[in-house]
C-alpha cells in the first residue's frame, strides 16, 4: 500500500504491456491518459491509439523484446484539442511483459517552441537591423566618395582607412595607395603636425582642447 501511494504520486506514468502488445495494468500519473484507464485495460495498442503513434508503440515494443535493451519513444497525441508531448522508457520485466514509463513532457517542450520562436523573432531582426544599417552605409559612402570637398576617415593610429575622390585629387594619390596604408600626418606640412596629432588625439579621449575646424597645410605627391 505505501509503495503504491509513492508510485501514484510521481509525475510518471507506469504502464505494463504484454509482448502481444495488451495494456495489462497502469500506475502513477494517468490523468495524461489518451482515454479512461477503464478503456485500455484488456485492449491492444492498435484498439485504442491512434494508428501512426500505435505503430511507433508497436515497433517499440518488438525491438524492446528483441534486444532486451532499454527503448526511448517520443510521441504526442492531441487530447482535449491541444498536443501533449510525451517521453516513454521501456524495459522487458519478464518473459511476455515489459514496463513502460511515461512522462508529459508538454510544458518542457511549449518552452522549447517559444525560445525556438523568439531565437528566429531576434535572429530575423537582427538580419532586417543589418539591412538597413547596408543601406545607411550605403547611402554614406555614397555621400562621402562624392562629396565636392576632400574628406577622409583616420584611425585612432592616424592610419587613413577611407579617401574620397577628391581627397585624391588634392594629393595625387590614388586611393588604393593611400587607404589603410599612409597616415593623415603624412600630408600634412611638417610645422603643422604637432598641432594635427595634439588635435586628433585631443578628439579622440575627450581631454584638451581640439577646434571643430582648423587649417593646416597639405603635402602633394609633387
Amino acid at each position: 500500500t505505501t509503495l503504491k501511494t509513492v508510485v501514484n504520486a510521481i509525475p510518471d506514468m507506469i504502464i505494463r504491456i504484454g509482448e502481444d502488445k495488451v495494456f495489462r495494468s497502469f500506475e502513477g500519473n494517468v490523468a495524461d491518459l489518451y482515454r479512461p484507464v477503464s478503456e485500455y485495460l484488456g485492449k491492444t495498442i492498435n484498439q485504442v491509439v491512434p494508428s501512426d503513434t500505435a505503430q511507433k508503440f508497436s515497433n517499440t515494443i518488438k525491438k524492446a523484446f528483441a534486444t532486451g535493451q532499454v527503448q526511448f519513444l517520443e510521441y504526442s497525441l492531441t487530447i482535449n484539442d491541444r498536443i501533449q508531448y510525451f517521453e516513454s522508457r521501456m524495459t522487458v520485466c519478464s518473459r511476455d511483459e515489459l514496463m513502460a514509463i511515461i512522462r508529459n513532457v508538454t510544458k518542457e517542450r511549449e518552452t522549447e517552441q517559444k525560445l525556438h520562436r523568439y531565437k528566429s523573432q531576434l535572429e530575423q531582426q537582427v538580419v532586417v537591423h543589418r539591412s538597413d544599417l547596408s543601406v545607411a552605409e550605403s547611402k554614406y559612402r555614397d555621400i562621402f566618395d562624392h562629396s565636392g570637398a576632400p574628406a577622409i576617415i583616420i584611425e585612432q593610429d592616424h592610419t587613413i582607412f577611407r579617401a574620397n575622390e577628391k581627397f585624391e585629387e588634392l594629393v595625387g594619390y590614388r586611393r588604393d595607395k593611400i587607404e589603410n596604408l599612409m597616415k593623415w600626418p603624412e600630408f600634412v606640412h611638417p610645422q603643422d603636425r604637432e598641432m594635427v596629432v595634439r588635435y586628433h588625439f585631443a578628439r579622440r579621449s575627450g581631454s584638451g582642447f581640439a577646434p571643430a575646424e582648423y587649417e593646416c597645410r597639405i603635402l602633394d605627391k609633387g
